[in-house]
């Protein structure tokens, strides 16, 4: 078993904490972006960017209006991964995206079409969660159109409705 001495502890602590520090990923926070579809957000960055760019383009877009900053707008319920990479290859900016229904819109449109009911919806990559009560199984599947005509192609509905 090898010793190190205290001294030497100190100093690998201190590089290991300014290696982590100074990661892009890490300056961060690791934190995932979440956006709904639909809408989107402005990030700065704090030097120029040479390359943008998001690894699925169907998830999520991306505008550059200039290079430090872009705008990112969720496209699709899904997941991917935005970089921006400044001119000599380092990475400026790393961070997952996660986009999801825009739940609160669904709701205030189920809320217009259904007013007597107290439907809830929950947002997942690829699938929408609707759960409640309502009346009748044409009631229930009237909420279920309504859903499914907001989704993409290869997104499902998860039906939790119950009836009274």
């Amino acid at each position: 078993m090898k010793v190190v001495n205290k001294q030497g502890l100190w100093a690998f602590l201190l590089i290991a904490l300014t290696i982590l520090t100074l990661s892009p990923a890490w300056a961060e926070g690791d934190a995932v972006l979440r956006l709904a579809q639909g809408e989107g957000t402005i990030v700065r960055l704090n030097e120029p960017a040479a390359t943008v760019f998001v690894a699925n383009p169907s998830i999520a877009d991306l505008q550059a209006p200039s290079g430090d900053a872009f705008f990112i707008m969720g496209k699709r319920s899904g997941r991917t991964t935005v970089y921006a990479l400044s001119s000599d290859n380092r990475v400026l900016y790393a961070r997952g995206v996660e986009v999801g229904h825009n739940v609160q819109q669904l709701e205030e449109l189920l809320g217009q079409r259904f007013p007597d009911y107290r439907l809830d919806l929950s947002s997942a990559p690829g699938s929408l969660m609707v759960s409640g009560a309502v009346d009748t199984p044409e009631e229930a599947q009237a909420v279920i159109s309504t859903l499914a005509s907001t989704l993409g192609e290869d997104e499902r509905i998860v039906n939790r409705l119950s009836i009274n």
